[in-house]
């Protein structure tokens, strides 16, 4: 299965799951969430201690304890880094992407993510595009950082087909610019019909 096929199959799954009852819904979750904290507990190190009052030893999660654990912050990423990253990915997963923050709201950060994490989020953002029945044929302006070769509007950089990759109407193209004052300019041709405007 390449990794169109997986994504396609997982936004089908998050389309239909999204209207489960809670139950099954809950059901469906803790059953993914017991896989991830036994591999967090094993091996990811930051995790180790965090996540042994709520893992034990044996693998059972014991769910009472799940409120206690703490919320991972900014903070917890800039300074244990690495100690976040699992040192032995599931199998599928793929390689690791790595990717940084400009630190233009404070200080850089570093992200790691599995080529399967990236596409099961490109599939959670395309179930959210279509809950706002976004026309995935038509190009979308993106506002983007600084960066030289964006382009200015109109002279922008084309990039890759937006939408979907699975579905033959998903034909409209990213353009990215990096001047921020064209928003307005970009807002009142939206509001005509001319553009759509992703943020």
């Amino acid at each position: 299965m390449d990794s169109t096929d997986i994504q396609r199959e997982l936004f089908e799954t998050f389309m239909e799951s999204q209207y489960w009852p809670r139950e099954q819904i809950e059901e469906y979750q803790r059953k993914r969430l017991q896989r991830l904290l036994r591999h967090a507990r094993s091996h990811v190190p930051f995790y180790r201690d965090r996540l042994a009052g709520v893992v034990d030893d044996s693998g059972r999660v014991d769910w009472s304890q799940w409120d206690k654990i703490p919320i991972l912050t900014r903070a917890d990423l800039v300074s244990h880094g690495r100690e976040i990253e699992s040192t032995a990915l599931p199998t599928g997963h793929g390689a690791i992407i790595r990717s940084a923050t400009s630190g233009s709201t404070g200080v850089p950060l570093s992200v790691a993510m599995s080529v399967y994490a990236n596409i099961a989020s490109q599939a959670a953002l395309h179930r959210g595009q279509s809950w706002h029945e976004l026309d995935w044929s038509k190009d979308v302006l993106f506002y983007t950082e600084e960066r030289p070769e964006s382009g200015v509007w109109p002279s922008v950089e084309i990039g890759n087909a937006w939408g979907p990759p699975w579905m033959e109407a998903a034909t409209g193209r990213q353009q990215r610019n990096r001047a921020y004052w064209v928003r307005l300019v970009v807002l009142a041709a939206a509001l005509h019909g001319a553009v759509q405007v992703a943020h």
